[in-house]
C-alpha cells in the first residue's frame, strides 16, 4: 500500500492566485520605488546645477567687488546708460593696474593686464551702471545642466574714487 504524505487540509507549494497576487504586490512596490529614486535623482540634478550656478555669481561678486573698491576710476560714464563691459584702474604700490570685465560667449572675463580669467560660466547677461561713485552691477547666470535654474543678482559696489 502506497503511504500518502499528505495530511488532509494541509498543502505544499502555492496556488497560482497566490503567485499572481504576490507578483502584483511586488511590481507595485517596484513601480514606487523606482518613481521615488526618479525624483530623487531630478532633486539632486536640480540641487547641483542650482549649486554651481550659486557658485559662479559668489565667485563673480567677489572679483567685482574687490576690483571696484580698489578703483580711483573707470571707463564707465556717469551716468552710464547700461554697459555691458566695462574697466577699472588703480595703483598698487606705483604700479599702474587696469582690469576690465566683459561677457564673452556666455563666460565673464576679467582680464588684468596678460591674465584673463573666467570669473563665470553660463552667463545670459551682464550690465554695469554708473552714479556717481557707486557702481550698479546686474549679471545673469543659468545653468548649463538644467535650463530651468537661472540667477539674477544686481549688487552695488563704491569705487574709491580719485
Amino acid at each position: 500500500m502506497m503511504r500518502d504524505d499528505r495530511v488532509e487540509g494541509q498543502q505544499r507549494g502555492f496556488a497560482l492566485l497566490e503567485v499572481v497576487l504576490a507578483m502584483a504586490v511586488m511590481g507595485a512596490l517596484g513601480s514606487i520605488i523606482v518613481t521615488s529614486l526618479f525624483q530623487l535623482n531630478m532633486t539632486v540634478a536640480n540641487g547641483n546645477a542650482r549649486s554651481g550656478v550659486t557658485t559662479s555669481v559668489q565667485t563673480s561678486n567677489r572679483w567685482l567687488t574687490r576690483d571696484i573698491r580698489k578703483a580711483v576710476g573707470t571707463d564707465l560714464s556717469d551716468p552710464v546708460a547700461s554697459s555691458s563691459a566695462a574697466q577699472f584702474n588703480w595703483d598698487d604700490n606705483g604700479t599702474p593696474v587696469n582690469c576690465s570685465y566683459g561677457l564673452t560667449s556666455g563666460e565673464v572675463l576679467r582680464t588684468c593686464g596678460a591674465v584673463v580669467t573666467v570669473i563665470a560660466r553660463g552667463a545670459t547677461a551682464l550690465s554695469f551702471d554708473r552714479t556717481g561713485e557707486l557702481i550698479t552691477t546686474h549679471l545673469t547666470l543659468a545653468s548649463a545642466a538644467m535650463v530651468s535654474v537661472t540667477e539674477t543678482v544686481e549688487f552695488n559696489v563704491a569705487m574709491r574714487g580719485g
